[in-house]
């Protein structure tokens, strides 16, 4: 009887070792599935700061290059204008000198 009961209490207590490891493991299992979550979590979250950020910078660029663009456009513009201008001006003053040859011909 002595064995039995020796040998049960052993066993009790392999048994209950063993629910502890389990419990443990569990426990921490528990843990590392929270910790990936959160890491999940903070990855999702600098992926949308990242992708946002990304986002103005090129809205950003298409906005200056607009800006560029524009500034060029009407900087030809006023070139354009500058030498019709001056062609204009030219060719009336080679005119009025052919007026004048005429004239005094």
């Amino acid at each position: 009887m002595e064995i039995t009961s020796f040998i049960l209490g052993m066993l009790t207590i392999i048994g209950m070792a063993v629910a502890v490891v389990v419990v443990l493991g569990l426990v921490k299992i528990y843990k590392q599935t929270k910790k990936v979550e959160n890491l999940e979590n903070s990855m999702y979250r600098e992926f949308e700061h990242i992708h946002r950020s990304i986002s103005e910078n090129s809205n950003e660029i298409h906005q200056r290059v607009s800006s560029v663009e524009e500034q060029i456009f009407r900087s030809i513009e006023e070139e354009k204008r500058d030498i019709t201008s001056y062609i204009d001006s030219r060719i009336d003053k080679l005119q009025s000198n052919k007026t004048k040859e005429v004239i005094k011909g």
